[in-house]
């Protein structure tokens, strides 16, 4: 390697990357820049070793260390906590935290500067957050059997797409005959890690009127009718309809404005809701194949009014070349999940289009990769 590339990393290094905090585009486009460098960086080997040691290694030390509790007391303690002193307040080997330990810090999850002790990161006491730890814990409860099986399942199924709504890689994995959303909710403690990793991750997304132009709806709308039928989330000020299945709906502990109204209602039974001006779709439809999201949409359309109703998506739209690997990941965590998938701007196109719909306009916001907002009217 030139010394002037090590020389430009060392420099690199000692740059304040504070300010990128407050700067999601920036940050965002740093990171991506820096893992093509890691990429162009490694060898072969040095890729085997990260997919296969370091990166399961280090899922496991994380979750043993959330588990028994360790992350909480570096961050209850000041400075440098020796495995002597974790030892005894978790009652676990010392051995063992301190290999534990050693491989949180070589990934730079804790601090190491004192021979067996250890210090809390921002890293690490971010992983006691719900929204944060949760997502550790659906990795273990869905990705790990989902992606360990998905090989073999392909393999045995002749590598060819899953059935209609078969999310056979799913059930194989889990051994299970329910779906997913049913085996959730037979398993409670797994439903509550992913309802914290969905709060994390919509958390991330930000607000959906930062990337549509709101007043695309508010131009024309009938004072007397409702403004947005909101499947999921992203209230806003106006005449809102939130629905979410009834049991959901039912739970729910939500302080909600006036003009918003709380309805459960399955998407798969008529629209109570008639000539709305916007029905808004947060991520539901790539959680089914293409046959069951045009059946969602068939018994949408009825409550259209045509030439004013407007259908509003808030989804992934995949870019036909370059996509970032978080969507790419999410369209193979999709396929294991539910045989379902992310799609494409022509892939959107054509599932609409069945319906009797045509796209009017696609934003996306550059600054998350997996959030676009897609706006559609009747045919």
């Amino acid at each position: 390697m030139s010394s002037s590339i090590v020389s430009a990393l060392e420099d690199l290094e000692a740059v304040d990357k504070s300010s990128l905090l407050d700067n999601m585009a920036e940050r965002r486009k740093a990171l991506q820049l820096a893992r093509k460098l890691c990429v162009q960086l490694e060898s072969p080997m040095d890729t085997i070793f990260r997919i296969s040691w370091t990166d399961p290694a280090y899922n496991a030390a994380m979750k043993a260390c959330v588990d028994l509790k360790v992350l909480d007391i570096l961050q209850s303690r000041q400075g440098f906590v020796p495995v002597a002193d974790l030892s005894e307040a978790t009652g676990a080997d010392a051995s063992l935290l301190h290999r534990l330990l050693r491989h949180l810090a070589a990934m730079g999850a804790v601090d190491e500067q004192q021979p067996d002790s250890y210090r809390a990161t921002a890293l690490s006491n971010a992983m006691l957050r719900n929204e944060i730890n949760g997502g550790l814990d659906f990795w273990f409860d869905v990705g790990t059997p989902v992606f360990s099986g998905m090989p073999s399942f392909l393999a045995k199924s002749g590598y060819r797409s899953q059935p209609v709504d078969e999310a056979g890689i799913w059930k194989a994995a889990k051994n299970t005959n329910s779906t997913f959303y049913e085996y959730m909710s037979e398993h409670p403690r797994e439903m509550a890690s992913f309802a914290s990793h969905m709060s994390g991750y919509t958390s991330d997304r930000g607000v959906w009127t930062e990337i549509y132009p709101l007043e695309r709806l508010l131009k024309g709308a009938d004072d007397s009718s409702s403004l947005i039928v909101d499947k999921q989330y992203g209230f806003q000020p106006g005449r809102l309809v939130v629905q979410d299945l009834p049991l959901v709906i039912e739970q729910a502990k939500l302080k909600v404005d006036k003009n918003v109204t709380l309805m459960g209602h399955d998407l798969f039974t008529a629209q109570p809701v008639k000539g709305a001006r916007a029905y808004f779709l947060h991520c539901v439809l790539h959680d089914f194949t293409d046959e069951r999201a045009i059946d969602i949409l068939n018994t949408l359309k009825p409550a259209f009014k045509p030439g004013y109703s407007k259908l509003i998506l808030n989804e992934c739209v995949i870019p036909s070349v370059g996509a970032n690997p978080l969507t790419t990941g999410l369209d193979l965590i999709m396929m294991g999940c539910f045989g379902s998938r992310e799609r494409s701007q022509v892939e959107w196109e054509a599932l609409l289009e069945r319906a009797g719909f045509r796209i009017v306009s696609v934003w996306t916001d550059t600054t998350v990769a997996w959030d676009s907002i897609i706006e559609a009217e009747l045919v």
